[in-house]
């Protein structure tokens, strides 16, 4: 699984057989994706800018696109659990991941859209093996958690079910 930033607000996650774009309201430039993931409800982005998008999610349910199952709960703030690769992945923005931590499943991967003031409680709740930053108040969750030093930015991250670290890995995407 490859999570890249494509612009401040917007990244692609993309498995061996799939490919999905999280917001891409701020998208400059024509990219391929199987699916498009809106975070906020309504949210207005260009769909000439993507390439190949045969489903919108845009909301809580049971979603399905090229093998990849996804569960979303939250109207306003919609979170997104699906396993990509072998890989349970959680991605949302801050608040809507506070407001369901109780409901949610293990993910060994959590993709935090950092849009508002990060709670470090987040992460003693829901532990994952690695946590995923980026958005406007990306460093400064970083830096909440102590890892301000040692975690530089970077556009893209790779992982695979048998690399994942066995303590917790902290990304920065900027």
């Amino acid at each position: 699984m490859e999570i890249t930033l494509l612009s401040p607000n917007c990244i692609k996650i993309k498995g061996k057989n799939s490919a999905a774009i999280v917001d891409p309201v701020t998208l400059r430039t024509k990219t391929p994706s199987d699916a498009i993931i809106l975070l906020k409800k309504d949210e207005k982005y260009d769909q000439s800018k993507i390439e190949g998008a045969r489903v919108v999610l845009d909301g809580p349910g049971e979603y399905e696109f090229s093998g990849v199952k996804i569960v979303a709960m939250g109207e306003r703030n919609t979170v997104y659990g699906m396993n990509v690769d072998g890989i349970e992945t959680l991605v949302g923005n801050i608040e809507g991941i506070d407001k369901y931590k109780e409901k949610l499943k293990e993910h060994s991967v959590i993709i935090f859209f950092a849009d508002s003031k990060f709670n470090d409680s987040l992460i003693t709740a829901l532990e994952p093996k690695v946590a995923i930053f980026y958005g406007e108040n990306a460093q400064e969750a970083v830096a909440s958690l102590g890892k301000a030093e040692t975690v530089k930015p970077a556009s893209k991250y790779s992982i695979k079910p048998e690399n994942l670290p066995e303590e917790m890995e902290v990304v920065l995407l900027g």
